[in-house]
Order: C-alpha cells, then sequence, then structure tokens
C-alpha cells in the first residue's frame, strides 16, 4: 500500500512539475509558454493599401512641386538671359535702371529659393504626419490581433534587423495586411 500511495504522489508531483522550472533555490516556479508572432514590416507597407495610397499621393504632390519649380527656374533664366544680352548691348537707359533690374532678378531668385526650401520643409511634415497616421493605424490594429489570437508579442522584421530567423508559421504578415486593408473604405 505504501509503494501505492508514494507511486500516486510521484506521477502527481510529475504532471505538475512538468510545467515549472527549478529555481537557484531549489524551489520551482511555473514556466509561462509565450506566443510570439512577428510581421515583415517591407511586405506589410508593400501591401498595406493605406501606405500605397499615402505613397502616391506624396509622390504626386513631389512632381507637381518639381515641374512648378522647374518652369519658375525656366522662366528665371530666360529672365537672366535677357538681362544679360540687354547689358551687352547696352540697352538699359541708365547704370541706376540696370541695377534696379539686377536687384530685382535677383530678389526672385531668392524668392524662388525660399519657395523651393518652405516645400521642402511642408512636404516633409506631411509624410512626417503620414508616418504618425501609418503608425497608428497598424499599431491599433495589430494590439487587437494580438489579443485576438492569443499572442503575447508580436515583432517587426525588416530585412535582416531585429529577426534574424523566425519559423514561418510564427509570421503573421499576411494576416496583417488583410486585416488592415480590410477596415481602409
Amino acid at each position: 500500500m505504501k509503494k501505492t500511495v508514494l507511486l500516486i504522489f510521484f506521477f502527481v508531483g510529475t504532471i505538475f512539475c512538468v510545467n515549472a522550472q527549478e529555481t537557484e533555490f531549489g524551489t520551482t516556479t511555473p514556466v509561462q509558454v509565450l506566443k510570439i508572432g512577428y510581421v515583415n514590416m517591407d511586405s506589410l507597407l508593400t501591401n498595406y493599401k493605406m501606405w500605397n495610397d499615402m505613397m502616391a499621393q506624396t509622390l504626386q504632390k513631389e512632381e507637381n512641386i518639381r515641374t512648378s519649380l522647374n518652369l519658375k527656374m525656366k522662366d528665371l533664366e530666360k529672365e537672366i538671359q535677357l538681362f544679360q544680352e540687354k547689358i551687352e548691348k547696352n540697352a538699359f537707359i541708365s547704370a541706376e535702371r540696370a541695377q534696379q533690374e539686377y536687384d530685382r532678378i535677383q530678389n526672385r531668385q531668392e524668392n524662388l529659393e525660399k519657395e523651393k526650401e518652405q516645400l521642402a520643409v511642408e512636404l516633409k511634415n506631411e509624410n512626417d504626419q503620414n508616418a504618425v497616421v501609418l503608425h497608428k493605424a497598424i499599431s491599433a490594429f495589430i494590439e487587437e490581433y494580438a489579443q485576438e489570437k492569443g499572442y503575447d508579442f508580436i515583432l517587426t522584421n525588416s530585412g535582416f534587423d531585429n529577426i534574424l530567423y523566425g519559423k514561418k508559421e510564427h509570421n503573421v504578415t499576411q494576416e496583417v495586411v488583410e486585416g488592415l486593408n480590410a477596415r481602409l473604405p
């Protein structure tokens, strides 16, 4: 009978200690199994419609700015060339009038440079705002997704950053992309 009782305690003790780890002091603590997934950020962004729309708008805006500035630069170059021709032909009534024209062209050139810098700052600010909106949308969805699917962690990976190896079954990128795109109008 003693052997049976000891054997039962042995089996019961083994069952309860399967998910335990011995500490340095000889006591046991439960081991928690974590569910971890990862998202390949490059693939997510490539396939996320919001990102693609933002990038298309940004590229279109950059192209419009570049075209506008190029037209203004060509007009300015024509004015500079015309001014030089007038100087060479002594077409100005006075040196004072030539100086006024030179100052006007100089001011126009400086204003064009300021406009270029201002547009670059505006474009950068818009890109920064888009990045915040994008980050919030992705983070909010991933938090909900992780809770719904029981993940303790969802990591991100870009190229060879952060995750050097991950089993394919832990890659949740496609599910996240589908979920994010499903939320868009």
